[in-house]
């Protein structure tokens, strides 16, 4: 996906869903994934583009131990430069 810098400096925030129910079904270790909530902002500092985003999502993961599956929440502060 290509977004133009002019579209960048139009984009203050981000508030976002997304789905990767299709994404991990060849992953052996997960077993679910809720979709994933990313809020955050962005800026543009001389000729780049700086995310500060909060990722929260919920996955339902197989035990190391016994398989069994085990729910886990992530919770995760990032901060992506593009340039």
């Amino acid at each position: 996906m290509k977004i133009s810098i002019h579209d960048l400096k139009e984009l203050t925030s981000i508030n976002e869903t997304f789905d990767y129910q299709e994404q991990i079904k060849s992953v052996v270790d997960i077993l679910g994934i809720k979709p994933a909530h990313v809020l955050g902002n962005a800026r543009v500092v001389k000729d780049e583009v700086v995310f500060d985003l909060n990722v929260r999502v919920d996955l339902e993961l197989a035990c190391s131990k016994t398989l069994k599956p085990v729910n886990y929440h992530m919770d995760f502060q990032a901060e992506i430069i593009f340039g």
